[in-house]
């Protein structure tokens, strides 16, 4: 018995571990699995219950007849008796004996039927009863999975559009670096422009320097052209 038991309890042991084992790779199709199994027990339960209620009500009716086997021969032996038939009444009298011997055990058979027919419906009532809560409770556990799947799935959406937001943030900073390296450059250009135009600016004086000298060159060889002929000789004959 030991040694039955043993194996029967260690069979449940890798039976129990197999399903939870499987309820983490596919918990949907195992909850559906579990509540086909419970649909199935609680269904084999209530029939159970109802071939109780019938035997029960088989075997009542069975002591009923035996009460009225054992209420007729009396009545028949009573009568037989009265009407001084000696060998009839005690015929009778024996048979109702005999039926009411059968009566007690009947009796013992009714009452254990019935006990058993109400146990059995109230163990179908519970399976019933137990059924509906397992449901319930996985249908909560499928919505929380979906709620968890859910939450995670905005998690990683979250993180993704973090990642991303980081990745613009840097490229700004970026652009900020190349702002001012544009800038730099701005002032640089700047810088040699105005170079440029101080430089223009003394080019130019030098230009207009020069310009003044070839202006007054010029109006001094204008004065000179217009002396007359007498004086540029008389200059000449001076310089001999």
């Amino acid at each position: 018995m030991f040694l039955t038991n043993y194996i029967t309890q260690k069979a449940q042991d890798l039976h129990d571990g197999a399903v939870k084992l499987m309820a983490k790779w596919d918990p949907d199709a195992v909850g559906e699995a579990q509540l086909k199994e419970w649909d199935d027990t609680a269904r084999e339960m209530a029939q159970t219950a109802a071939r109780a209620v019938t035997d029960a009500k088989t075997a009542r009716d069975a002591v009923k007849n035996i009460q009225s086997n054992v209420d007729r021969y009396t009545a028949a032996a009573e009568k037989l008796a009265t009407a001084g038939n000696e060998d009839a009444a005690n015929k009778a009298a024996d048979q109702a004996l005999d039926w009411a011997g059968k009566l007690e055990t009947a009796e013992s058979e009714a009452a254990d039927a019935e006990s058993w027919a109400k146990e059995t419906r109230v163990a179908a009532e519970n399976a019933q009863q137990l059924v509906m809560q397992g449901r319930q409770k996985i249908e909560a556990a499928k919505r929380e999975q979906a709620r968890a799947l859910q939450a995670e799935k905005v998690a990683d959406q979250r993180r993704a559009d973090r990642e991303r937001l980081a990745g613009i943030t840097k490229g700004l900073s970026g652009a900020d670096l190349a702002i001012d390296a544009m800038s730099a450059n701005t002032q640089a250009a700047r810088e040699r422009a105005e170079a440029n135009n101080i430089r223009s600016g003394v080019l130019g004086k030098a230009v207009e320097a020069d310009d003044a000298i070839t202006r007054a060159l010029a109006e001094v060889d204008g004065s000179g052209k217009s002396q007359s002929l007498q004086d540029k000789l008389a200059a000449l004959k001076a310089r001999n």
